[in-house]
């Protein structure tokens, strides 16, 4: 009986990560992380996640890009990127935990 849960919970999981692709969209619009103490991105998180997407080839959109006719035309082609950063203080072993989210919309 296990098994049969184990493997029902895998094939599921398996058809929840294919169904969500980003077919449709030509666009992604990434931020630069900003903290909250004022600081920009001091780890490269963005441009690091900005080329995983170019490599998927999706078109890469920033603050510094100009809104271009065809996204006016038909705004629902870009994909909006919510990039978190935060860490946790020390634990028991000691050491921060970094945690980097990523929150597409």
């Amino acid at each position: 009986m296990r098994k049969i849960i184990t493997i029902i919970i895998i094939v599921f999981n398996c058809t929840m990560a294919i169904g969500q692709t980003l077919n449709g969209f030509k666009y992604i619009y990434i931020p630069t992380l900003k903290y909250e103490n004022g600081y920009t991105d001091t780890w490269n998180i963005s441009q690091i996640i900005r080329s995983q997407f170019i490599k998927m080839g999706m078109i890469v959109l920033t603050e510094s890009n100009s809104l271009i006719d065809e996204i006016a035309n038909n705004p629902s082609i870009v994909l909006i990127a919510k990039v978190n950063h935060y860490s946790d203080p020390p634990g028991f072993w000691g050491g921060f935990y970094s945690h980097i989210e990523l929150q597409l919309s």
